[in-house]
């Protein structure tokens, strides 16, 4: 047995990833249907009607951004899955493209929340999950990136 067969397949770290590849479009789906809810209910209005109490004028790109940022990684979750099980060679540029837009999407989203004015209760809550989004996807980007990019096992195992 050559060592490019041994390091080859879904194994060792590599099952992390495929255990992440499986849940993301599930995880996705759950965060499209709250913006949804929020979309198609009268909280929209609450948060965006000028006359409401919670209203702050950057709530409505924002809402929007995270839903079409979301349907977006939902999308690319769905491919990446597939790219993953079929072991297609632009799996691991797909897998950092969607690392990297979740860092991406994430950023921007907490950069827009400190853009609502402090003490608010929707700026309070908004900045906390927005900076826990993002740091869970910086360790995830640090961690994972560099080894889809430079591990052996993951250039055997995605070659069609």
């Amino acid at each position: 047995m050559s060592k490019k067969e041994i390091l080859q397949g879904i194994r060792d770290w590599l099952i992390l990833i495929a255990v992440g590849v499986v849940f993301a479009p599930v995880f996705q789906l759950f965060k499209v249907a709250f913006y949804y809810d929020i979309l198609t209910t009268q909280t929209w209005a609450f948060y965006t009607d000028p006359t409401a109490p919670f209203y702050q004028p950057i709530l409505k790109p924002l809402l929007y951004l995270q839903v079409f940022g979301n349907v977006s990684l939902l999308i690319l979750s769905i491919v990446v899955m597939v790219h993953f099980f079929k072991k297609k060679e632009t799996l691991p540029k797909m897998l950092v493209t969607f690392f990297s837009s979740n860092f991406l999407l994430g950023s921007i989203g907490y950069y827009m929340v400190t853009l609502i004015p402090q003490d608010t209760p929707i700026e309070q809550i908004a900045r906390l999950k927005s900076a826990e989004e993002i740091v869970i996807m910086g360790i995830m980007c640090i961690i994972w990136i560099p080894y889809l990019l430079v591990s052996k096992r993951v250039k055997n195992t995605f070659m069609n």
